[in-house]
């Protein structure tokens, strides 16, 4: 038996979208290649060019790059 993996796509921004696995997030850019290698719990959408992101359940901030700030 393997158990099914829910996906869902959902935009960030231009160039950002972030791919749900099951209860865990990814960014991936939207040409489809891997933005990063972190594994999200959560990811906010973008205000002022920061996402609001929580990983190993402590809260920080991305920017539109992916990248940690």
């Amino acid at each position: 038996y393997t158990p099914k993996v829910q996906q869902t796509a959902v935009p960030l921004s231009k160039s950002l979208v972030k791919i749900q696995k099951d209860d865990k997030w990814e960014l991936t850019g939207s040409n489809g290649l891997f933005e990063t290698s972190r594994i999200y719990q959560q990811i906010n959408h973008f205000s002022e060019g920061l996402a609001r992101v929580k990983m190993n359940d402590n809260w920080g901030f991305i920017d539109t790059s992916g990248q940690p700030v």
